[in-house]
């Protein structure tokens, strides 16, 4: 193949082979179909890294936020292409393996290195392939030309490196519970001083309003606070065993390991947000409040209690998030009194305060969360997965990290409570173990009356 590909020919090889995946006009010819793929794959990630590198632009040239864009996506988008379901849903065939497997590489029999040759590159050593990775994430491939470049370096080596993290990416999508706990995840364009709003509550409720009478002004609260990223990384231990002797397939599931490591660090740092807000002056701190029992800790009465001031809020809560022995307890006990009932009487009270999930994690003794998993919590995302070399703290010496570009951002500040069952609970807002005066929603109701 040529030394680089016009993006006007991998373009037309893109239709072709989108086409081909269709079933509208089969390329029946393997050699052409293969040398087809090739040359289209080169401008998808081509795309890929534009897209992730915040360098895209649109139809009117305004330049399009960086947005994590994934391997899978990225195949469906480019050619079209599913994945292969058995009966049981199980897929037996994915959108990557088909575009594998039509360059002729299959991840079941061929090792990293057999693929690197399959593609015209060498990746034989350690060495080799953390340069890759560690080049996958800073554009030196030369993907991220001018604007107006029209052609693509015939180089595969992105496309190997995404062979590695994208496993690592979308299994961290699926094992993470945090994922479950946000409004959803925003992709910015720096890493320090982003503005977000800080929302506050109505200083009045509405009323009725008599003809010719004065109107009273509610108004609710837009201040702003400004919110910084960090970087949460994993160290990554590669081999040449690993590159030489491990087929891809294999090497996909050891990748999977380190999707389990990022998840339990981004949930962690997203319930030290939960709990303590982001803000340092912890202004965007839970609401706490206590329980009527301290010896027997969180049960019925305190839950429903909780469940039903925030849905009178509006922000009925979805999530419970406790420990796993207040899980345990939940469904095995009520109290201490040895009155024991079944999962099936656990769900019905569970439906009666609202609440459908729950997530089990290392909360501290005696707490649990209550929350509200739309209006809450919203993740914040710099760029997409990387490799990077990096200072290990412990030995002092250089190694390849995996790193995240993050933050969690409290949205409102009383769609989630922590319950403390080591605290009593005060009928008195504003005190130790009471609602805040900001969930008094009784005394809002009573010092505006309807007339």
């Amino acid at each position: 193949m040529k030394k680089e590909i016009k993006l006007v020919e991998a373009e037309k090889s893109r239709q072709k082979v989108f086409e081909h995946f269709q079933g509208d006009k089969l390329i029946k010819d393997r050699t052409e179909l293969k040398e087809c793929v090739m040359e289209s794959a080169l401008m998808m990630t081509k795309q890929i890294s534009d897209a992730r590198s915040g360098v895209s632009v649109d139809e009117d040239g305004n330049r399009i936020k960086p947005i994590d864009l994934n391997l899978n996506t990225a195949l469906e988008q480019f050619y079209g292409l599913k994945d292969e379901k058995a009966s049981d849903g199980k897929i037996e065939v994915s959108k990557s393996d088909k575009l594998l497997q039509a360059m002729g590489i299959y991840k079941n029999s061929m090792t990293l290195h057999d693929v690197a040759k399959a593609l015209k590159t060498d990746i034989s050593s350690v060495s080799q392939l953390e340069q890759s990775l560690i080049n996958h994430g800073t554009n030196v491939l030369g993907f991220d030309g001018p604007r107006g470049t029209d052609s693509v370096p015939n180089d595969f080596r992105f496309l190997i490196s995404e062979l590695i993290l994208d496993p690592i990416r979308t299994n961290y999508l699926h094992t993470a519970m945090h994922m479950n706990w946000i409004a959803g995840t925003r992709q910015v364009d720096k890493l320090d001083g982003i503005i977000m709003p800080q929302i506050r509550k109505s200083n009045a409720l509405a009323r009725r309003i008599g003809e010719g009478s004065a109107i009273p002004i509610g108004t609710t609260k837009f201040g702003q606070k400004s919110v910084n990223l960090y970087k949460i990384g994993v160290g990554m231990e590669l081999t040449e065993e690993l590159i030489l002797q491990s087929a891809l397939s294999d090497m996909t599931i050891f990748m999977q390991d380190f999707s389990s490591q990022f998840a339990l660090g981004s949930d962690n740092e997203a319930l030290t947000v939960l709990l303590n807000g982001e803000q340092s002056d912890m202004s965007e701190s839970a609401p706490e409040i206590g329980v009527d029992n301290t010896t027997t800790g969180i049960d019925r009465p305190d839950m429903i209690r909780v469940a039903t001031r925030m849905n009178r809020l509006g922000l009925g809560p979805n999530y419970f998030i406790t420990t796993e022995a207040q899980s345990t307890k939940n469904i095995v006990e009520s109290g201490t009194t040895g009155n024991y009932v079944t999962p099936i009487t656990f769900m019905r009270d569970q439906a009666e305060v609202g609440v459908q999930n729950q997530s089990v994690f290392n909360l501290a003794a005696n707490k649990s969360i209550f929350l509200n998993s739309a209006r809450a919590l919203l993740k914040l995302q710099f760029g997409s997965l990387r490799a990077e070399q990096l200072r290990d703290p412990e030995t002092q010496s250089l190694r390849l990290f995996l790193t995240y570009r993050q933050g969690f951002v409290i949205v409102k500040r009383d769609a989630r409570v922590v319950v403390n069952g080591g605290t009593i609970y005060n009928a008195t807002a504003g005190q130790t173990g009471a609602f805040p005066t900001y969930m008094d929603i009784d005394s809002e109701i009573n010092t505006t009356k309807f007339n």
